[in-house]
């Protein structure tokens, strides 16, 4: 018993160093729901005999024993879970919600046996344990992360199956079970990291590593752009149907068509969702090939990475830097566009480096996109800042937006906006007639006529038709 507690230390230490921590943005109360029958069902040849003294876990133990590698990343990473059984829910109900105020900041449903999940099976208007509203609500309108985990091995929960098909991830029915001869064999699907698709997820370092997921669903993805497609299947991959299924048998995808990890992120929030086709890539068995790849899940998921954020934007008249409140826009006005930009490592903010960074000036439509140049010089090093560089307003008068917007898949959303009013020009600020070189022409004409007149009227009363002579008898 000593040695085994010593083991579990020793692995938590090693965990501790081996990974690089990251401080979540979005809050570190986290909930973790599980199906002790399931856990029990799918990993009772992995269970441990480690001998857990405190009571408060000792109801957990089945779940800890398989899955204690995966706690030690989220104690690590500075995450304070709760664990739920979704069996005990007798005991005590499950919320996440309570007088219009979040419980929790993250929440990772594991697998349920159940397919409906009414505190009182017996009744038909029974208390909804997990419903599918209030998932969504707690996604959409409490910024809560999600993190959903389903099996093929089990009909999933109506609440999980609707609320996964309202963020565009359909996954496939029940023992439609991803395999591929090539990469491992019928007991576990080996996937190499070649197949991964978003890079502010998980970058890929020039190495080729490969992961165990074990038994594993796939899902269809619709086509929306808050979609963050994230492990694909390989080409080799198939699903094979068993005697249990119909001779009608349809495979829910073929080859490369489907996805085994699927990320979404909110439209109007920065909250995130990481659906999971298979609970083996989280258990202890297969956590030494799977370390990186749930440590970069966990972080991206709970907004430890790739997360960024403008904190400053400005704009002014070039050349003597006057701000709007100071001297008002009028059209053909010369003016210039800044943005600061940051991003979170996981423990500190720094500079955000890209090239695609667009400024538009949009009334109903964009009058201008341009592309922002990167200021090398940009004070201490932690700020990126971003400019225009000088352009001129349109000859147009009415409001404005001052709008950066910039929305990449796997990155948080930034949209800094400024409204503001371009006037016309007064009567006294028209260029003269004599500064259009146009009007030249048209003057000299002008300058022509009121001479030639003049002239002629010097002309005309200076001169006479009627000659002087000498009468004569």
């Amino acid at each position: 018993m000593l040695l085994n507690k010593i083991c579990l230390l020793l692995s938590v230490a090693f965990t501790w160093f081996t990974i690089v921590q990251g401080l979540s943005l979005s809050g570190d109360r986290t909930l973790i729901i599980y199906d002790s029958h399931y856990i029990k069902k799918h990993y009772s040849n992995n269970n441990s005999d480690l001998d857990l003294d405190d009571e408060a876990m000792e109801s957990d133990k089945s779940f800890v024993e398989n899955f204690s590698q995966f706690l030690s990343l989220l104690t690590v990473n500075d995450y304070k879970y709760k664990l739920y059984d979704i069996n005990k829910s007798d005991t005590e109900d499950l919320q996440l919600i309570k007088v219009d105020e979040s419980l929790y900041d993250n929440v990772i449903v594991f697998p349920i046996l159940k397919t409906s999940l009414k505190k009182d099976a017996t009744s038909s208007k029974g208390k909804i344990l997990l419903s599918s509203k209030t998932l969504l609500s707690f996604f959409n309108e409490y910024d809560g992360n999600l993190m959903i985990i389903t099996s093929p091995n089990i009909s999933n929960p109506e609440s999980i199956t609707y609320s996964l098909n309202q963020f565009g991830i359909y996954p496939a029915p029940k023992n439609q079970i991803v395999q591929d001869y090539f990469q491992g064999d019928n007991e576990k699907l080996l996937v190499s990291s070649s197949n991964l698709l978003n890079k502010y997820v998980y970058t890929v370092d020039g190495k080729d590593s490969t992961f165990n997921l074990g038994n594993s669903s796939v899902a269809k993805l619709d086509n929306r752009e808050q979609l963050v497609p994230i492990l694909k299947t390989s080409k080799t991959s198939f699903i094979p149907s068993t005697l249990s299924q119909e001779k009608n048998f349809e495979p829910w995808v073929v080859g490369s068509q489907g996805y085994l990890i699927s990320g979404f992120q909110g439209v109007n929030n920065n909250a995130r969702l990481i659906w999971l086709g298979s609970s083996d890539l989280l258990c202890n068995c297969n956590h030494k090939v799977n370390q990186e790849l749930i440590e970069n899940l966990i972080n991206w998921n709970f907004n430890a990475k790739s997360v960024i954020k403008s904190i400053m934007s400005r704009h002014y008249h070039a050349g003597n830097e006057l701000s709007y409140e100071d001297l008002n826009y009028k059209v053909n006005d010369l003016i210039n566009y800044e943005i600061d930009i940051i991003e979170w490592d996981g423990s500190k903010w720094g500079p955000f480096i890209a090239e695609d960074i667009q400024f538009e000036l949009r009334q109903v439509d964009p009058y201008y996109r341009i592309n922002l140049t990167l200021v090398t010089n940009s004070g201490n090093g932690t700020v990126a800042k971003y400019t225009t560089n000088n352009f001129k307003l349109p000859n147009r008068h009415g409001m404005f937006k001052f709008i950066t917007e910039y929305a990449r898949n796997g990155l948080s959303t930034i949209k800094d906006e400024d409204i503001k009013a371009i006037r016309h020009l007064a009567n006294d600020e028209y260029p003269r007639s004599w500064e259009i070189t146009n009007a030249w022409v048209y003057l000299t004409a002008n300058g022509v006529v009121i001479v030639s007149f003049i002239a002629f009227v010097i002309l005309f009363l200076t001169t006479t038709n009627v000659t002087s002579s000498k009468k004569k008898n």
